[in-house]
């Protein structure tokens, strides 16, 4: 595998080896020697791979937030072998301190730069920044649930109310059908009523005219009858002349 470099940062590099040399860190100047010998550095026009219309699709798994385990920086640096060990160099380091010391049984005051407790106190603030994340863990679900829970009530009363509102919808339509027909009904009789007044009031009416001209008919032959008697009566009879005579 060769180390990528672009040619822009070649100059720099150089002048890296040359500062290497001069502080006489020859070492590190042998070591990068060694490398462009055995060509270690591959150059190219840029520091990145480039690729033409490409995409590098990184497949991570995808998993759950309840399926993953609290990220716990503390715990994950302390653990128990690590604590086991801080335990061994402390022990350690009093027995040398006591070596070194006048008195052989225990160091010198003077020696005392670390707590004889460093590694307990150590555990006990790793236990309880462990308990407390437990407990803020447990404090955050309960919130969640109870904030869930004030959701839920209120997507109910929501639900209820639009309920309420959709029955008192349906109810507003059927009555105001229910009038309406009432009303088309009202209407229809009124109507009926009033063509019925209205062929009884035009029947009568006919029946008035008819029997207004049946008397003004019989006048009218009365009439009539009365001049033909009284022309018979009072018109004298002209009688034919005898011619014999």
């Amino acid at each position: 595998l060769q180390i990528r470099i672009a040619l822009r940062d070649w100059p720099e590099i150089q002048r890296f080896q040359q500062d290497l040399i001069e502080s006489q860190h020859y070492d590190a100047a042998y070591v990068f020697r060694k490398l462009r010998v055995a060509r270690a550095f591959h150059f190219t026009a840029m520091p990145k791979l480039l690729n033409y219309r490409t995409k590098k699709k990184i497949q991570e798994n995808e998993f759950k937030e309840e399926f993953k385990d609290p990220s716990n920086r503390v715990n994950s640096l302390i653990t128990n072998d690590v604590l086991e060990e801080l335990m061994n160099i402390h022990e350690h380091y009093q027995k040398i301190k006591c070596v070194i010391s006048a008195d052989k049984s225990q160091p010198d005051k003077a020696l005392s730069l670390i707590k004889d407790e460093f590694v307990v106190n150590l555990k006990d603030i790793t236990l309880e920044h462990q308990e407390w994340q437990q407990k803020r863990m447990v404090d955050a679900k309960e919130a969640d649930e109870i904030l869930n829970r004030v959701e839920e009530g209120t997507s109910l009363a929501s639900e209820g109310s639009e309920r309420a509102n959709a029955l008192a919808k349906i109810k507003y339509r059927s009555y105001s059908a229910v009038v309406e027909a009432s009303k088309s009904r009202r209407h229809r009789q009124v109507k009926l009523e009033s063509s019925d007044s209205g062929s009884d009031y035009g029947k009568s009416q006919s029946r008035s005219k008819k029997s207004s001209k049946r008397p003004q008919m019989a006048r009218s032959d009365m009439r009539t009858m009365k001049e033909t008697v009284t022309r018979h009566v009072g018109m004298p009879v002209i009688t034919e002349e005898d011619t014999s005579d």
